[in-house]
């Protein structure tokens, strides 16, 4: 499948180029919201980013998301896109402590299969456009060759409230 001029039936996805120790190093999210395993490949000339995510057993929404037939809720699969959009735009630009780039919009979102607990999910976003403090990325995911949710993000540049004690 070619996406964005990228063959994704050739990406190796045991390749790591950032194991998750270093991409929530760059990333804010934590615990239960951490949604990349690892980066495949950052191509910051052709402005793209592959991660790679498997859905496991004993994810947190397994026993509510539909009990007897989990299903990976769709919101999460959104948040995914969301951190590689983040990672992408942190890695080109740099990461400013005082700031962190936040969901504005989610356009044109198709979710066109199902994803069970098992599956191997390759996540890809390239980079559309950035202005100022926007950043603009159209996103995919594939499940075995086949198209899972494609869509665009945005997301804008917002103060980081400071923890509180």
């Amino acid at each position: 499948m070619i996406i964005e001029g990228v063959d994704l039936n050739k990406i190796d996805k045991t390749k790591v180029q950032f194991n998750k120790k270093q991409v929530y190093q760059l990333l804010e999210q934590r615990y239960e919201f951490e949604q990349i395993d690892y980066i495949i490949e950052v191509n910051t000339d052709k402005d793209y980013v592959i991660g790679y995510r498997k859905i496991i057993d004993d994810e947190f929404w397994i026993s509510g998301h539909i009990p007897g037939n989990p299903l990976f809720p769709g919101v999460m699969m959104a948040e995914g896109l969301c951190q590689l959009t983040q990672f992408l735009y942190y890695y080109k630009h740099g990461k400013r402590k005082e700031k962190f780039l936040a969901l504005a919009a989610l356009d044109q979102m198709k979710f066109r299969k199902l994803v069970v607990p098992g599956d191997e999910l390759i996540y890809f976003a390239k980079s559309k456009k950035v202005l100022g403090n926007a950043a603009k990325s159209r996103n995919y995911i594939i499940r075995n060759g086949e198209l899972v949710l494609s869509g665009d993000f945005m997301g804008v540049l917002i103060p980081v409230q400071p923890p509180k004690s």
